[in-house]
Formats: structure tokens, sequence, C-alpha cells
């Protein structure tokens, strides 16, 4: 249960611990400070600022980040070793696999650390929006994106999962992510809002870069959930109840 729970808040507690780092600028000139993003009485690189970053940010990021997932990634892995990760090993122990079968089930054995890569790459997405957010929306995107391609060419050379198509959606979902950025930033990039001066509009997108947008958004979307859903029902055709009916149904129909 604690692990579950872990798993589920890791990218919260990680944007929460990272907020320690942020600071944002006010004011012009001489009266221009640096406040902390979630603490405004408190000026970054004082006294207090480097007392929270002793106490809260720096032990959180190298526990929530670095500590406990190499840990994860390194008893899985000896456990994989010693033959009582999986149920096709000889000495297979089930209680690894009601511990730790959600970090690693679906994996290709030598791969039951690839969880924590996936949790590594979500940090990557909290710290650059966090780190990035004073520089504005167009570096916050190319970094993500420069972590999207990452992971694609990961994910592609090593498939990691057991099941091909499994495979295929992870990499298809990370396709659509990245596509959905770019287009974001592209309908950012390009106003069609009629007015070409500097003032309060040139931020925002117009009518045919946020229909296109949307266009593009909620298709990709759509599209992945219909292979992730026909992917699903297509490998359950022996399963009992209602999704085996349901997916021998469709067989049939297709046939």
């Amino acid at each position: 249960s604690l692990m579950i729970l872990f798993y589920t808040l890791f990218p919260s507690v990680v944007s929460r611990v990272a907020l320690s780092f942020s600071c944002e600028h006010y004011g012009v000139g001489m009266h221009r400070k640096s406040l902390m993003t979630e603490a405004l009485s408190v000026t970054c690189y004082s006294v207090d600022h480097y007392t929270v970053l002793a106490t809260v940010g720096i032990p959180g990021i190298l526990i929530y980040i670095a500590i406990i997932p190499t840990l994860i990634a390194l008893l899985l892995v000896k456990q994989r070793r010693a033959q009582t990760l999986y149920p096709s090993q000889e000495n297979y122990d089930p209680k690894w696999t009601l511990r730790f079968g959600f970090m690693f089930a679906g994996y290709k054995e030598g791969y039951e650390w690839w969880e924590t890569v996936v949790m590594l790459r979500k940090c990557c997405f909290v710290l650059l929006a966090i780190f990035l957010r004073q520089y504005g929306a167009a570096p916050q995107v190319v970094a993500a994106s420069m972590v999207l391609i990452v992971a694609l060419s990961a994910a592609l050379q090593h498939l990691p999962y057991q099941h091909v198509e499994h495979n295929r959606i992870e990499t298809l979902g990370i396709q659509a992510c990245l596509l959905q950025l770019m287009v974001a930033l592209l309908c950012n990039l390009v106003q069609d809002n009629g007015d070409n001066n500097a003032g309060e509009n040139a931020n925002r997108l117009g009518p045919k870069s946020t229909a296109f947008l949307i266009a593009v958004v909620f298709g990709s979307t759509m599209g992945f959930f219909y292979v992730m859903v026909r992917s699903t029902i297509q490998g359950s055709l022996e399963t009992k109840g209602a999704v085996g009916k349901m997916a021998n149904c469709l067989s049939c129909r297709k046939g």
C-alpha cells in the first residue's frame, strides 16, 4: 500500500519540493526583487531561502528523485538475478509480485527497472515546468519535447514490454504527446488575431489557431484511446466475463 501511495503521489511530491527552488522577479530597476514563488515574504538566495533549500529542497530532491527510485530498481534487479521475481523463474516468490507487481508486470525480463525510467521522465516534466516558468511557454514546450524525443528513442530501441501491442501503445502515446506540444508551440508562435501590435492580445491565440489546436489535441487523444481499447479487446478473446464476450462479439462481426 505504501509503494502504491508513493507511486501515485510521486509527481505531486516532486512538484511541491521543486517549488522551493522557484523564484519570481518583481519590480523594475533598483526596486527589482527576486522572491520565492510559494512564499513572497522570502527573498531568493537569502539566509531564509538557503534554509528552505537545505531542509526541504535538496533533501527532497535526493530522496524522491535519486534515492528511492534507484533503490527500487536495484531491488528488482537483485530479485530477478536471484530467480525470485518472475513466475517463470526457478525460485519464484509471490511476495515480490504482491509488493512490486505494478512496477514490473508486463516488462521483459531484464527490464524490470524500466518503470523507474518512466518516473524520472515525469520528474523531468515537473522540474522543467517549474524552472523554466519565468522564461515563458516556448522554452517549456521545447524542453518537454526534448524529453519526449529521448523517451521515444529509448522506447523504440529497447521495446521493454513483453507484448508487441504494449510497445506500440507506449510509443504511440509518446508520439501523440509530442505532436500536441509541437502544435501548441506552433499555434502560440503564429498569431492570427489580426493584431500586429505588441499589446495585450499579442500572446492570445486567434480563432484559427485555437480551432486547429483543439482539433489536433482531441483528434490525437481519441486516436490513441481507440488504438488502446481495440488492442485491449483483441487481447481479451480468451478472457472470461463481459470483456471476453465483447471481444468475441466484435471479432465475429469483423469476420
